[in-house]
């Protein structure tokens, strides 16, 4: 039997089976770098990202000494403020978080035992 095809996609010929890039759209890829130029790019971005965070998180432990880690309060309070820059610099992608759900974000962390404990190690690796 025979089917006759009534449209849709036309099929594949040779050429576009392979994956291979040919033509005016090779052309830009190879002037724009390639592929791996783009992965760099992104990569790039995101480590700058991530370096700045860590400083801002740095930065909130900067005000605590290993001695201020001796005394149950100003521990908790270092866990607290990291607790809340952590959030912040982890949802600043996330626009429609309001400062409320921030803040209960944060309370989790400092409340929960691996989460703090998490950021009780970074804080007593900073201060150390």
């Amino acid at each position: 039997m025979d089917i006759k095809r009534s449209g849709g996609i036309p099929p594949l010929g040779p050429d576009q089976t392979t994956g291979a890039v040919s033509g005016d759209f090779a052309a830009k890829v190879e002037s724009a770098g390639g592929p791996q130029a783009a992965e760099t790019t992104r990569r790039t971005a995101r480590s700058s990202v991530e370096t700045e965070d860590l400083t801002r998180l740095k930065s909130a432990v900067s005000g605590f000494t290993a001695r201020d880690l001796n005394d149950a309060e100003k521990t908790k309070a270092a866990v607290e403020k990291v607790a809340r820059e952590l959030v912040e610099t982890g949802t600043r992608s996330m626009p429609g978080l309001t400062g409320e759900q921030k803040a209960d974000l944060a309370k989790f962390a400092e409340s929960d035992p691996v989460m703090s404990n998490k950021i009780l190690s970074f804080v007593r690796e900073q201060v150390g």
